[in-house]
């Protein structure tokens, strides 16, 4: 898919010195809002990730997408929580630190609502830990509702939850 200024490709084993990098330098920052940057992870672990990203889209368990900016792997964004027999779907997404900031999340989301709407979905979910401003700036931007907010652990987290109808 190909947007004004980003490009989303089926994630692959060919982004992985990119993405690799891309991890490891944003780990970090990562961290608190990501579940998966939270366990330990390593170059051997993002190459498995992207080896199974194949058989995850076989099954439609899920969809990842490398996200690039003239050429360049600046981010990753996935669809999953399929359920299809209510034809919804969560994304879950981020950024390098370098490219936030330019309204690249808001281009990339839209463009996969577009695809999404397209085979048939049409009500998608984003969730963002409370203190992730960054995504619930894009939920809000671009015509999310209907926030609720659960707490995952009592008294230490809790997550934001935007849905829309396309």
């Amino acid at each position: 898919m190909i947007g004004n200024r980003v490009e989303l490709r089926k994630a692959s084993l060919a982004d992985l010195e990119e993405s690799t990098r891309a991890v490891a330098q944003n780990l970090d920052r990562l961290r608190p809002f990501l579940h998966w940057a939270r366990r330990p992870w390593s170059p051997a672990i993002q190459e498995k990730f992207l080896s199974e990203v194949d058989q995850l889209w076989g099954n439609s368990k899920a969809y990842h997408f490398a996200i690039r900016k003239e050429g360049v792997w600046v981010g990753a964004i996935s669809v999953h929580s399929i359920c299809a027999s209510e034809r919804r779907c969560e994304l879950g997404f981020w950024l390098t630190a370098e490219a936030e900031g330019q309204g690249l999340m808001r281009e990339t989301v839209r463009l996969l609502e577009s695809e999404l709407c397209r085979v048939g979905y049409t009500r998608i979910i984003l969730r963002a830990f409370e203190e992730n401003q960054r995504s619930i700036s894009v939920a809000q931007a671009l015509g999310y509702r209907g926030a609720q907010t659960a707490e995952l652990q009592p008294g230490r987290e809790r997550q934001v939850f935007f849905e829309k109808i396309i």
